[in-house]
């Protein structure tokens, strides 16, 4: 027979003790879970934030790249109308 009282276990305390150790694991678990879903939300986020990113980039560049093209395209124009007339 187990010894009961003055910090003894009884069954009954072995089972609150097991129930409260299966409800810690259970909160524990639902914890892992929220940061695993928080972790691939923020994932998520950050490669949407890169893409719109690298496609912000590509525009400018492109828009750079019209840009020098027609600047060019006005200095030979000038140069060639100065050497015409």
């Amino acid at each position: 027979m187990a010894f009961v009282g003055f910090g003894g276990f009884n069954r009954a305390n072995q089972a609150a003790i097991l129930q409260q150790q299966q409800s810690d694991m259970l909160q524990a678990q639902n914890i892992f879970t929220q940061m695993g879903a928080e972790s691939r939300k923020s994932q998520m986020q950050r490669w949407q934030i890169n893409s719109e990113l690298q496609t912000k980039i590509h525009e400018i560049t492109a828009k750079v790249t019209v840009n020098k093209a027609k600047m060019a395209d006005k200095a030979m124009n000038a140069i060639t109308q100065y050497i015409s007339s």
